[in-house]
């Protein structure tokens, strides 16, 4: 039973759940270690700067340390805290990640009766130029050596060779396969039956594979409607446009899988919301939109009975209409801002929701859901995403349809990015209006007379980014 929107199924909180600590430990960690190195870099030993910073680190990890021991870990450009991965932290800290990285040190390890000498070395370590380490004795025998007992290392192991898959699947064939697998997951889930989704990670696995070399040729997979299975679709679509984001703000392979599978279940709880509120074709009463509210709640409810997803995708379902303002709902004790993937997912969800026709309204273009979003920057939505996602879906976004100045019209199928000014459009009409062989060219913006309303002509431009 949900109490009063607060956050609160039965007598379970689920913002005790969302460990706000663990982003601004590891952020002041990290600041701490970075900002120690640096000044061990530029000033002499007895300067009262380096002393100042490694009192600070010193405070921060003996604080932290108290009970439990805390583990900082690296993989490639991706921070952990904890086990518990930083996407945000790892674009902040990139500098810090690559000095560890170039130091071939896996993991550190911060053990309770950690003492100041013993990271004064620490910091006094990072600053060797990683040639004379592995020249001498290897950085793991360095802090053996300094009798630094309460900081471990785990130094990265040699990198197995990477296996070549004996079959590649082609983007349209994995975007069908994940409606039919996802299709299924949603059944059982209405239905109070508990879903295997261990295909489905791998098959999000494999399409983040798939986007490596040119992750932007599958927003136009993303922009499939199909309204008879609306959340089946939307979800897809949201996660498929997230991975996108994911990889334009440069959050690498493991980060990416996590926001993957978090996008897909945002939307779970909706399976729980009645299909006449969902699908009303006016405007809902506030008590139905009271109801339709309590969907976060639902999805995290259900992610949690699941089990088998991680605990981020739970809060990603909890808080991804919350806001960057956290104006939205639902409504919870925690004041801090929400997780960066939930205002990922926020952001790319705002967007396919808006593009998408629903019972109440016509879809709206995409350069006008972009204008509405971009107006929303700051408030509902997180000024830096909406900043990279526009770089990212382009001037003429994919689906848009326009009209050249020959009087043809066609459909942007790509964006361009070596010029936002030159999309790849598929032409779909002749300059006397007459329904042509789609054919694709690349035009300049002086070639764009308009962009058009794809319902004035009866034109259904997702039609023409169908699935090969």
């Amino acid at each position: 039973m949900i109490e009063n929107n607060k956050g609160k199924i039965g007598d379970f909180d689920f913002s005790l759940m969302i460990d706000k600590g663990t982003s601004s430990k590891a952020r002041f960690l990290l600041n701490s270690i970075l900002i120690a190195k640096k000044n061990y870099s530029i000033y002499p030993p007895e300067h009262p700067f380096i002393k100042k910073s490694l009192e600070s680190l010193f405070l921060a990890i003996q604080k932290m340390t108290i009970s439990e021991k805390v583990v900082l870990a690296f993989s490639k450009q991706e921070i952990f805290f904890n086990d518990i991965p930083l996407p945000e932290e790892s674009i902040s800290f990139k500098e810090l990640a690559n000095i560890f990285n170039e130091l071939e040190i896996d993991s550190i390890i911060f053990i309770p009766g950690i003492e100041f000498d013993e990271v004064a070395k620490f910091i006094s370590l990072l600053v060797m130029d990683p040639s004379d380490i592995s020249d001498g004795e290897g950085i793991q025998k360095l802090f053996i050596k300094g009798n630094i007992s309460h900081i471990k290392i785990i130094e990265k192991k040699a990198d197995e060779k990477e296996k070549e898959l004996e079959e590649h699947k082609e983007p349209g064939e994995i975007y069908k396969e994940l409606v039919r697998l996802f299709s299924g997951v949603l059944e059982s889930i209405s239905q109070n039956q508990t879903p295997g989704i261990h295909f489905l990670k791998s098959l999000i696995q494999e399409l983040i594979e798939s986007m490596e070399d040119d992750y932007k040729e599958m927003i136009r997979f993303a922009m499939q409607k199909n309204y008879s299975k609306y959340l089946t679709y939307h979800s897809i679509n949201v996660m498929i446009l997230s991975i996108c984001l994911g990889f334009h703000v440069g959050l690498n392979k493991s980060s990416l899988n996590l926001l993957g599978l978090s996008a897909l279940f945002h939307d779970i709880g909706k399976t729980k919301i009645p299909q006449e509120i969902q699908f009303k074709n006016e405007k809902l009463t506030s008590q139905e939109w009271e109801t339709m509210k309590n969907h976060p709640l639902f999805g995290a409810e259900q992610i949690l009975n699941l089990r088998s997803l991680n605990k981020v995708a739970m809060i990603v379902a909890l808080e991804h209409h919350r806001g960057f303002d956290l104006s939205g709902y639902p409504s919870l004790s925690t004041k801090e801002k929400t997780h960066f993937f939930s205002r990922l997912v926020e952001t790319v969800d705002t967007f396919e929701a808006i593009t998408s026709r629903r019972p109440f309204r016509q879809a709206f273009t995409p350069p006008v859901a972009l204008q509405i979003m971009v107006e929303k920057k700051g408030g509902k939505l997180d000024p830096y995403l909406i900043k990279s996602f526009v770089e990212m879906m382009g001037l003429y976004p994919v689906g848009t349809l326009i009209e050249l100045t020959t009087g043809e019209v066609g459909v942007v199928v790509s964006p361009n990015y070596n010029n936002f000014l030159l999309p790849t459009v598929k032409l779909i009409l002749n300059s006397e209006g007459i329904k042509t062989e789609p054919r694709e060219i690349n035009v300049a913006r002086e070639n764009i007379s308009q962009i058009l309303e794809p319902s004035l002509l009866k034109i259904n431009p997702t039609k023409f980014l169908q699935l090969q």
